[in-house]
């Protein structure tokens, strides 16, 4: 007999191919703490997901973070030192060259060349009005709100830096998504977030946009309600609507709390100094208050 071993003894080194069908299935068993077992903590306390939804959920607590990054950054890129700031009320524009008239035009006794028109021209174009710094979106955002619920309704109360996208533009044919969408359609470190009054509208949006080929789609759980609870000042504009306002009473009755009178939104994409001071004060309080009660189910 000879004294060669049956079979290849590398045989048992070979790795399985990987079948994409099953690439979503994840093992269930605890291997302890390490880093992904750690960033995924981490994403479930910010994140919400569901079994049953084709898109992802972000909190009201870690939107308000996002924007007090975004914010952040944005200030001190635009107050770099040596950075030439221009004038946020004009900008400069370059004299065009004189238009001289063709022949055609000269043939027809018209658009002669005038250096003294085309000079008063030049001069005025020198000094063009731009839109305020609160009109401007912050520079490379990386989040795009989107209130999909009906223009009158955005237009009475709507967050701060959000964009009016109604549900019934997805039913166009022809063109139903905006520029900024497209530009933010799965590009990479950026997300789309929806949100109206109760998330009802905006699951269905995310629905069909998901189906449409969306990857980077969120939901703000809760909508307007949640923000009206956690964050009353500071994060939108104008008045929240009725709905959002009204609480359950022990008694099966509603009351409504003491309203202000009802203010028009306004349409910018920036936020104050004050408003920012706001969200950082309030998630201050809910971090403590959390804190709090944490220690006191601790010592029970």
């Amino acid at each position: 007999m000879s004294d060669q071993t049956i079979g290849n003894p590398q045989c048992l080194e070979k790795l399985a191919k990987k079948n994409p069908k099953y690439e979503h299935i994840k093992s269930k068993l605890d291997t302890g703490p390490n880093l992904s077992n750690f960033v995924e903590k981490k994403l479930k306390t910010y994140l919400r997901y569901s079994k049953e939804e084709l898109f992802k959920r972000m909190k009201v607590t870690a939107l308000a973070k996002l924007m007090l990054q975004v914010a952040s950054i944005a200030e001190l890129e635009e107050n770099e030192p040596g950075k030439k700031q221009p004038d946020p009320g004009v900008v400069s524009v370059q004299p065009s060259c004189f238009h001289r008239s063709t022949l055609q035009s000269v043939i027809c006794g018209v658009g002669e060349l005038d250096l003294k028109s085309d000079m008063q021209n030049a001069a005025k174009e020198t000094l063009v009005p731009t839109p305020d710094l609160a009109d401007r979106p912050y520079p490379d955002c990386p989040y795009l709100l989107l209130d999909v619920r009906d223009d009158e309704l955005y237009d009475h109360c709507h967050i701060i830096s959000s964009h009016s996208y109604p549900t019934i533009s997805l039913c166009r044919i022809i063109n139903p998504y905006t520029k900024e969408v497209l530009d933010y359609r799965n590009a990479m470190g950026k997300i789309i977030i929806l949100y109206d009054e109760d998330e009802k509208l905006a699951t269905q949006a995310a629905t069909i946009m998901c189906q449409r080929g969306f990857e980077n789609l969120y939901v703000l759980s809760g909508g307007l309600k949640a923000v009206a609870r956690k964050f009353p000042r500071g994060m939108t504009t104008g008045s929240f609507p009725a709905a959002c306002l009204l609480l359950p009473v022990s008694k099966g009755k509603k009351c409504c709390k003491v309203q202000p009178p009802p203010q028009p939104a306004e349409t910018r994409q920036r936020f104050t100094s004050d408003e920012l001071s706001i969200l950082q004060q309030r998630l201050e309080e809910m971090n403590n208050n959390s804190n709090t009660s944490s220690k006191n189910t601790q010592s029970f």
